[in-house]
């Protein structure tokens, strides 16, 4: 029985995850509250080291980092300020054979007064691969829950997020086109991209690039874009579910690019994909001492896309109206119509829960 007892305290200590971090000037925006991204990236560091925690808890097993391949829809609750502390809490929640299930919730913490508020919750999905072999997925050590109803509402969640990966294998990469004196307020003015060469510092012990980074770099493009647009300062409100359809390797370059689809009266959809080409396929060595080779010359790929929710503000911090968008192709009406799709969608799935609680 005290055998029991203890292997259940170690698998409860394997699967959880807390962290904190007091949030700096160059986490945020000009107006103080902090980017998205940041919160993104750090819920994502977080369930790294959850999962990866946990898929090496079983003995003898081989040695394994855990890579994203989702995240659920993620709603930002409540701004973060510059001089709060974020509080990340990370467990695993269910494990298939080769995926696992991480929850993290973010609290923010006023340090004058002591005062905490929930700011962010979110489900991400990880594999374990292999250190040795990382093009090797490895089988997941089981974890033990609490009662049937829990693993059978994990397993349900499971099925839900392997159909609709099933149902996204593509990932709608789009071209940048700069536009000579563009008018304002089209999809062609406030267009952006940027482009970012992974290195050491943005990737994990295996070579790859940590899931959080890609998702701070998308949420900067959204932000330029949603800034372009309106004039105004702007914040994050919720990313939709994103799949991460390849891995990121170090010395690829990231193309991010980011396009208005969709403005209603307060609010503005942001579509943002990542293309990658990779500038090499081998990487030497470890840590500190990584290098990277081309044998086989430039590969081009999208590796994952998402749509952001941004909200204008005032200067006093106040949601205030939008410009709406202007049209001015039959692809870029489509878009709008399938944006205005997705967010009667959402608006209608809040009033639901609103009703119910």
């Amino acid at each position: 029985m005290f055998t029991q007892v203890r292997l259940l305290r170690h698998k409860l200590h394997t699967m959880s995850l807390h962290m904190s971090r007091i949030m700096r000037p160059d986490d945020a925006n000009v107006a103080g509250r902090v980017h998205g991204g940041t919160a993104l990236r750090m819920i994502e560091e977080a369930g790294v080291i959850a999962s990866t925690r946990h898929c090496n808890s079983q003995p003898g097993h081989e040695n394994c980092v855990s890579a994203l391949v989702r995240v659920e829809r993620t709603d930002f609750l409540s701004p973060m300020l510059i001089g709060e502390v974020a509080h990340v809490s990370a467990s695993v929640t269910y494990t298939a054979h080769h995926s696992l299930e991480v929850q993290a919730v973010v609290t923010a913490e006023n340090l004058l007064n002591g005062n905490k508020r929930l700011t962010n919750k979110a489900s991400l999905w990880y594999v374990p691969l292999s250190v040795k072999s990382p093009d090797k997925v490895l089988p997941v050590p089981p974890m033990l829950y609490g009662c049937k109803e829990e693993e059978e509402e994990g397993r349900i969640r499971y099925e839900t997020q392997k159909h609709d990966r099933s149902q996204q294998q593509q990932c709608p990469s789009f071209i940048f086109s700069p536009t000579t004196d563009p008018e304002m307020h089209t999809v062609a003015c406030s267009q952006s991209s940027l482009i970012h060469l992974v290195g050491p510092s943005d990737c994990a012990i295996h070579g790859f690039v940590q899931g959080g980074v890609t998702m701070k770099l998308m949420d900067e493009v959204a932000g330029i874009v949603a800034v372009r647009h309106c004039k105004s300062n702007v914040v994050t409100a919720c990313v939709d579910a994103m799949n991460f359809h390849r891995k990121l390797k170090l010395g690829t370059l990231l193309s991010v690019t980011g396009r208005l689809t969709f403005t209603s009266q307060r609010s503005m959809e942001v579509e943002v994909a990542v293309e990658a080409d990779t500038l090499v396929d081998r990487v030497i060595g470890n840590g500190s001492t990584m290098v990277a080779e081309n044998t086989e010359g430039s590969q081009r790929f999208c590796a994952v896309s998402a749509y952001f929710t941004l909200i204008s503000l005032s200067s006093d911090g106040k949601p205030k109206p939008v410009p709406q968008l202007k049209l001015e192709t039959e692809d870029e009406k489509k878009r709008f119509e399938e944006g205005k799709a997705r967010y009667l969608q959402s608006k209608a799935k809040r009033e639901a829960q609103k009703g119910s609680a």
